[in-house]
């Protein structure tokens, strides 16, 4: 076999031995390794054979070895899909189909799922009057196989025959279907549920209400819960291609199951789909049905369903019919939002307040501050910075309904609060949030209520704190704008250095310096930062004199030659003089970026 596929001439721009070597090691097999490198490049292989020796020699070298290994068959499947071309067009596609047909047999879940999605793009390829004969024996075979991994592949190709079979295949397809539905292995149970929402699409109505939906009701009555799971799914692709009335009839009662299921996974599935499921019931079950359904998963007793389903509240909420939407909220999501804000499931209470606040807008401004307000302050002083962080990112939307200052007699206290929290922790997070805070509420908010809190920030006892707050600094710079700095905040930055009277002080300062140099103004450089350099320079301490070196290496390229010589230049010399090595190493440095850039 190596010396039959041996490539004489270079192909799609690789060499001769390039090629060699690919097929040399398709045919490794000791290197997996090896092997997956070169299946990758099936399609550059194939390119140098030529379509007749991809037929004749390929193809049977790869039906023979395709079940040696998992990795290897993925990889084969994935290029197979792709592979019509280099057998000479799409009358050639049949050619694929047994090696596919292989690997769907095969124990390995992952490989036959590519089998599968493989024969159906073959299929696609395919002459249309071609593929029920092609494809028929495939089926057929694998629908009646010995082994549940062959019934279970033959679910995923049902569609393809059913689509463009006569009556008589269409009832062949229909009688597997309703046989696989009460298979003995579970998996393949849970493959004709899978197999049914693209079928639901192409039967017509007499064969929905005679095969598809009792076997729908079989599968959403299954004893494992792994084909339960498929029920949602099922429930909202009947109810797309049914009235309101047989939805009522048909799919309701499943569904309402569905969300008292014993497996939690079930209930979960349900809450995560539950706007799905009200988008395809129609606004009458959305009013008289579902959201009793959707409250009863609201108070879960199991945490994941109970996030999954706060995660859909606004959804649900906004596609509620108009009249019954107010008191929906009022009376029956809200109630169960009292205890979620306070759940002790932490990832509950932050998909509570990823949307609580999108409420606002469909309850109005009156509500709003009766019974939103209060919960969101419970909310933003939550011990978990996540929480907090999905409350601050979604003020706009309260802020739109209720208007600034509304907002803002709720809001400082709690602020003020988290910011004097005796765990700096929480103080961290808080002041981390600052930026976000003044982005949704405005300039005119931070400078009346949170720009005094910014600055005290920097002189917080902390580290980790009084360097956020430097952050701060500099993201409200870049946000609101130099000249918006330099008036409101630089200044009193800089009287920080002054008033503090302390080291931590001093230091902090000259790394807010470092912080903002890159984006304010060469004006604000001469103005406000050179002359707290000269004022710093002779600093007792030497950790603030080197940090002045460093200071002035990023402050050269935004002053003037004149600047630099008459300012700048002298205090390089009295800094080469110091005592301190860190100190002379530093200015060492302010020296060398001076004549680069003053030469």
């Amino acid at each position: 076999m190596a010396h039959a596929m041996d490539v004489g001439e270079g192909g799609e721009g690789h060499s001769a031995e390039a090629l060699s070597l690919m097929i040399k090691n398709l045919q490794n097999q000791v290197d997996v390794t090896l092997r997956l490198q070169a299946a990758r490049k099936l399609p550059t292989i194939a390119a140098a054979l030529g379509p007749e020796r991809v037929r004749t020699e390929l193809l049977p070298y790869l039906a023979s070895c395709i079940n040696d290994e998992d990795e290897v068959a993925d990889v084969i499947c994935e290029k197979l899909s792709e592979f019509t071309p280099y057998l000479g067009g799409s009358e050639w596609a049949y050619m694929l189909i047994p090696i596919l047909e292989m690997v769907a047999a095969g124990e390995e879940i992952t490989s036959r799922q590519k089998a599968v999605a493989g024969l159906s793009t073959v299929a696609g390829e395919l002459p249309p009057d071609a593929v029920v004969a092609a494809f028929m024996p495939v089926v057929e075979r694998l629908a009646t196989g010995a082994w549940y991994t062959q019934r279970a592949s033959a679910c995923g190709l049902f569609h393809i025959i059913y689509r463009g079979g006569d009556a008589a295949v269409r009832a062949q397809v229909l009688e597997w279907l309703t046989t696989l539905g009460g298979d003995p292995a579970a998996m393949v149970r849970r493959a004709v549920g899978e197999a049914l929402p693209e079928l639901v699409t192409l039967v017509d109505t007499a064969t929905l209400d005679a095969v598809v939906l009792p076997l729908f009701n079989r599968l959403t009555d299954d004893d494992q819960d792994s084909v339960r799971l498929l029920a949602a799914r099922l429930c909202i692709d009947i109810a797309k291609v049914l009235d309101e009335a047989d939805t009522a009839a048909a799919v309701l009662p499943p569904m309402q199951k569905g969300v008292t299921d014993p497996s939690w996974r079930v209930r979960y599935v349900f809450a995560d789909r539950f706007s799905e499921l009200q988008e395809a019931f129609g606004p009458a079950l959305s009013r008289d049905s579902l959201l009793p359904a959707f409250v009863e998963l609201l108070g879960d007793g199991e945490p994941e369903v109970r996030a999954a389903a706060a995660l859909q509240v606004h959804k649900f909420c906004a596609a509620l019919p108009e009249e019954i939407k107010v008191d929906g909220v009022l009376t029956g999501v809200l109630p169960k939002l009292h205890f979620l804000v306070a759940d002790e499931a932490q990832h509950v209470r932050c998909a509570v307040a990823s949307i609580i606040m999108g409420l606002a807008s469909l309850i109005g401004a009156e509500h709003t501050i009766t019974f939103l307000l209060p919960l969101f302050l419970q909310l933003i002083r939550d011990d978990y910075s996540e929480v907090q962080l999905n409350m601050i990112s979604n003020l706009e939307a309260i802020n739109e309904v209720i208007g600034i200052d509304q907002l803002a007699q709720a809001l400082e206290p709690a602020i003020n609060e988290l910011l004097t929290n005796e765990s700096w922790r929480v103080r961290l997070a808080t002041i981390e949030l600052l930026p976000l805070v003044s982005t949704q509420l405005g300039v005119e908010y931070f400078e009346a209520q949170l720009l005094s809190k910014c600055l005290a920030a920097l002189t917080d006892s902390v580290f980790c704190v009084r360097s956020a707050a430097v952050e701060v600094v500099r993201q409200l710079t870049i946000e609101f704008g130099a000249e918006w700095s330099k008036a409101q905040l630089i200044p009193q930055v800089m009287q920080v250095a002054v008033d503090g009277g302390t080291y931590n002080a001093r230091l902090i300062v000259t790394q807010s310096i470092q912080r903002l140099i890159d984006v304010i103004t060469d004006e604000i450089v001469t103005d406000f930062f050179l002359p707290m350099v000269e004022n710093m320079r002779a600093d007792q301490v030497a950790n603030i004199r080197f940090n002045v070196a460093q200071i002035i290496v990023k402050l050269l390229p935004h002053v003037s030659r004149a600047v630099y010589e008459s300012r700048i230049k002298p205090i390089i010399e009295a800094l080469l003089q110091d005592p301190d090595r860190d100190v002379v190493f530093f200015a060492t440095k302010a020296q060398v970026k001076g004549v680069e850039v003053f030469p």
